[in-house]
């Protein structure tokens, strides 16, 4: 373009500019007239603008939203401060409308940045653990029955994924969980027993069927399993008899005579079995404790006022 023409055309605009500035009302009634009149006509071109020159359009916009971030989050918070109602509502009725499309939005984000998802939530809850945990607890309270139902419909959904990721997880970090669940038992101690019993009591039917039902299907395990409790607890156990025995003479008596009345001939022929089967072992061991209490200095004599024979200490001058 010559020299000429291009300040001639500057000078145009310059004058065009100066003149709407002179006659604001006059040019923007102009405009406004003019834009009704070809509107149709406008709107088409704008659409087929953008789409020649969408990729730069959007770098445009972008540049410009990176250059004056902070202006426009101050803008939006002091629209949404002064609108919230409007603002509120507004989100709602997007979400309705677009329900599936944010649900798909949300999962291919999801999927692909899903490491790094999980790692961030992870670190923000144990950042806020004590009052994450608050907040469940009360909502857990607040909405016991979806959250059971919720749980329970999940776990049936996912029983194989989860069974395994448990194990691998409790694999992996057996050490560590079995000293965090020993000094958490250790300090919450009396909590978790009242705990236990009151749901044992609530469910007491259904946890002895469920019992029955195991020890049935797996006799030789629940033996075996037995049998290791008793050899590695031996000394608790009978010292906890021996208390229990103690603190329960009378009841146990009582127990034991009713008992033996009323299964008299089962323990009698029980009892012959066994003498017969063992007959020279206990011959042996009636011979040695026998022979054990003379060298003792006793002696099996009758007594002179009940007739009967009985163990009676003579000394050991007197058995020699």
């Amino acid at each position: 373009m010559p020299i000429g023409q291009y300040v001639v055309k500057v000078v145009d605009k310059v004058r065009a500019r100066q003149y709407r500035i002179d006659n604001n009302e006059q040019s923007n009634a102009a405009a406004r007239s003019y834009y009704q009149e070809h509107k149709e006509e406008r709107l088409a071109y704008n659409k087929q603008y953008h789409k020649d020159n969408k990729e730069r359009i959007k770098a445009t916009q972008k540049a410009w939203r990176e250059s004056h971030k902070e202006e426009i989050a101050a803008k939006n918070k002091e629209w949404r401060e002064a609108n919230k109602e409007a603002y509120a509502a507004s989100r709602k009725a997007y979400r309705e409308a677009n329900r599936d499309k944010i649900a798909a939005s949300k999962k291919a984000y999801m999927e692909k940045n899903h490491d790094a998802i999980k790692a961030r939530k992870r670190d923000n809850y144990y950042k806020n653990h004590d009052a994450n945990l608050s907040r469940r607890k009360e909502y857990y309270q607040a909405n016991k029955e979806k959250c059971l139902l919720a749980n329970k419909k999940y776990h049936e959904a996912h029983k194989d994924e989860l069974n395994a990721y448990n194990r691998e997880y409790h694999r992996i970090h057996k050490v560590e969980l079995s000293a965090k669940k020993k000094v958490y038992n250790e300090a919450h101690k009396d909590e978790i027993k009242a705990r236990r019993k009151s749901y044992y009591e609530a469910n007491k039917d259904v946890l002895n069927a469920k019992n029955k039902e195991w020890r049935e299907a797996n006799q030789e395990t629940y033996k075996a399993g037995r049998k290791a409790y008793r050899e590695r607890n031996k000394e608790s156990i009978a010292a906890k008899k021996k208390v229990y025995a103690l603190e329960n003479a009378d009841k146990l008596s009582a127990y034991r005579k009713k008992y033996n009345q009323e299964h008299k001939a089962e323990i009698s022929a029980r009892n012959k079995a066994y003498r017969e089967a063992h007959k020279e072992a206990m011959r042996q061991k009636d011979h040695d404790y026998y022979r054990k209490r003379v060298a003792e200095g006793w002696r099996y004599k009758k007594d002179p006022v009940t007739k009967k024979n009985r163990w009676v200490y003579v000394g050991n001058d007197e058995a020699k």
